[in-house]
């Protein structure tokens, strides 16, 4: 078991290596497009079709199912809805909106993982991106992470047009190995 700075530092690193990855690139070097806040909206994902998807990728690589969260896909549809607004992909835009942030009050949970898209048109080529990144991969294939919520927002004036958010979590009453100690740690990832 990794302790909670090992933890927290492994989170840092890889949260920072695959901010570029996912952007092919840092969003911040790019010309910005200023996106205008009021043509965005929240387009929601199937859910049912999203579940199938993602598990179908979990149980080719040995991972039990995820269970959707219609209370984890409203958090992540408000978040892509920031997103899109915004016109740009960031795990935080500043006190308040980290993903501890964003499920306070709403969700208990012993581990949280998440993982962001801008520009996918499909769930398909969303889950194939992360598949190709290990950060992302990590999170998607993570057997000790069992609840799921995809959440997705379009404007039409940014230039990535589609924001995506997926969010997982462990709750509290779902311990790894089925006894172990819960870690109450966050992986923001891409």
């Amino acid at each position: 078991m990794i302790s909670g700075s090992a933890r927290f530092l492994r989170w840092l690193v890889t949260g920072f290596a695959l901010v570029a990855v996912a952007a092919c690139g840092s969003i911040d070097d790019e010309p910005q497009v200023h996106a205008d806040p009021a043509a965005a909206k929240i387009v929601p994902v199937d859910a049912a079709n999203a579940r199938e998807r993602i598990n179908e990728v979990r149980r080719r690589h040995g991972a039990p199912p995820l269970t959707a969260m219609p209370v984890l896909q409203d958090v992540a549809n408000a978040y892509s809805l920031t997103m899109a607004r915004k016109g740009k992909m960031a795990h935080s835009f500043g006190p308040g909106t980290h993903l501890r942030d964003r499920l306070k009050g709403v969700v208990a949970f012993s581990l949280a993982a998440e993982n962001l898209g801008a520009g996918q048109d499909s769930v398909d080529r969303l889950v194939r991106l992360w598949l190709e990144s290990p950060g992302h991969r990590r999170n998607l294939l993570d057997t000790e992470l069992t609840h799921f919520g995809l959440g997705r927002a379009i404007n039409p004036t940014a230039r990535y047009k589609a924001f995506w958010t997926l969010i997982l979590i462990r709750p509290p009453s779902t311990p790894p190995g089925g006894g172990a100690t819960p870690m109450h740690g966050l992986r923001p990832t891409g």
